[in-house]
């Protein structure tokens, strides 16, 4: 006994047919769409590291006083950068600084007023001295 296409029943169970083995394939489509995968990558231009000098000890000099300053003096102050919280490179960190009270020649004049230098030692500084006249030498390379 066969399906007679001629009767309404015979009909409707070959449209249900039809019917469900399109929507089989739909699915299948589906499926293959949903179940593709992909890799992403992002890069970053900047980011922001934050670094606390701590207290003051050999590793943070920047909090001892330069007192009795005359022109020409020198004063050394030593400062241990560290990101021990993230994997940051600090080989480029840049010092910007800013006077905190009216402009003077002090700290507008490039040729006579205050000089800034940052070294960089490769082994760590070695710190000689006492209070507030430390010194500091390099056993590697600046």
């Amino acid at each position: 006994m066969g399906l007679n296409l001629k009767t309404t029943t015979g009909k409707v169970i070959a449209s249900l047919a039809l019917v469900g083995t399109a929507a089989g394939v739909a699915g299948l489509g589906t499926y293959g769409a949903f179940t593709s995968s992909t890799s992403a990558s992002a890069a970053v231009g900047s980011g922001t590291v934050n670094i606390a000098l701590g207290t003051t000890a050999a590793t943070n000099r920047l909090n001892v006083a330069a007192t009795g300053i005359v022109p020409g003096d020198t004063i050394q102050r030593a400062v241990t950068l560290s990101n021990a919280a993230g994997n940051q490179n600090l080989s480029a960190v840049t010092l910007t600084t800013a006077a905190t009270t009216t402009s003077t020649k002090l700290d507008s004049d490039a040729t006579n007023g205050l000089q800034v230098v940052v070294d960089r030692c490769s082994t760590g500084w070695v710190e000689a001295g006492t209070a507030p006249a430390y010194t500091y030498t390099c056993a590697g390379t600046t």
